[in-house]
């Protein structure tokens, strides 16, 4: 109720169509829950930390289990993935029926929301193999997201709303959706990643740049293409290359982040944007723990490592 009162919010029927599931919010603004947005982060990735740091002896208790959860291997993951896309569907159809005023976003189009539907489509098929494909994906948006999360109140929702504020903190539905949507873009990749053994190739890696590439074309394409649509609900901002007037991120690094600048920016990216996790990945798998002879844990160096494999790779097979 502080919240509300800070802001203003006097009028009692306004002030009861907030709520956990209202497209405005909940009482609690971000600005207000970020300390809880970053201590749900800190933990889950001292969690995968642990995972990743673990991960000899946890791959091994992995190949000679039979079951997770009373399930087949297999089974388990087209569970996961299944309920992953549930969860897809349920936000595209409260984004679709309420008076959400971003329309265009019950598409998952979205980068991470395009990612979570790749690794969960992968564990329905049983190619979890194929993850390594989306991986760099994951780790590039996923941490965008959480470095310039856009849960804050913005002028195009504010409109929508009366010039009310937006609440997306701890109480409401929106709050929650993105801080479980990236755990799982970060959970759901580089889990499966690590206990497949799949390491990246420079093939690979040529790949992963074509598609990324080709991504941000299409996407700055589709999203100008769509401001012939009469409704400016559906007016899309499809992995941040939407027209200035959508883009909640314009402002961020102006003039990069202003259209149609930002065609130049993704383009950039996409060239460049996955080697700090390249360079990443290859450091985090050159160390680890595991169990020596005497079944104590020791820390140990791995020549035979991710960036061996990536050197002694070919452009072309």
């Amino acid at each position: 109720m502080k919240t509300l009162l800070s802001n203003n919010i006097n009028d009692l029927t306004h002030r009861e169509n907030y709520g956990f599931f209202a497209w405005f919010g909940g009482y609690s603004s971000f600005d207000e829950s970020r300390w809880l947005f970053i201590t749900l982060f800190v933990v889950f990735f001292l969690l995968l930390f642990s995972f990743i740091l673990f991960r000899k002896p946890i791959v091994k208790k992995y190949q000679l289990c039979e079951k997770i959860l009373y399930m087949n291997k297999a089974t388990f993951w087209k569970v996961s993935g299944f309920i992953a896309l549930m969860f897809v569907l349920f936000r595209c159809l409260f984004l679709f029926m309420t008076d959400w005023p971003a329309k265009w976003e019950s598409i998952p189009l979205h980068f991470c929301r395009l990612c979570i539907i790749a690794i969960s489509v992968l564990m329905l098929l049983n190619k979890l193999h194929l993850i390594k494909y989306v991986f760099f994906f994951c780790l590039l948006g996923g941490t965008l997201a959480v470095l310039f999360c856009d849960l804050n109140n913005n002028p195009i929702f504010q409109n929508q709303n009366q010039g009310y504020p937006i609440h997306y903190g701890w109480d409401s539905y929106i709050f929650w959706d993105y801080v479980l949507a990236h755990f799982y873009v970060f959970a759901g990749s580089i889990i499966p990643f690590i206990l497949t053994q799949e390491k990246i190739s420079k093939k690979d890696f040529l790949k992963i740049q074509a598609i990324f590439t080709s991504m941000i074309i299409f996407f700055f394409i589709l999203n100008y293409l769509t401001t012939f649509l009469p409704n400016k609900k559906w007016w899309a901002n499809w992995f941040y290359l939407g027209i200035s007037e959508v883009n909640t991120l314009q402002d961020i690094f102006p003039p990069l982040t202003k259209w149609p600048i930002t065609f130049i920016t993704g383009s950039v990216i996409s060239l460049i944007g996955f080697i700090p996790f390249i360079l990443m990945y290859w450091l985090v798998s050159m160390f680890g723990v595991e169990k020596n002879d005497n079944n104590k844990y020791v820390f140990k160096i791995y020549r035979e490592n991710s960036f061996t494999y990536f050197k002694q790779s070919k452009f072309l097979n």
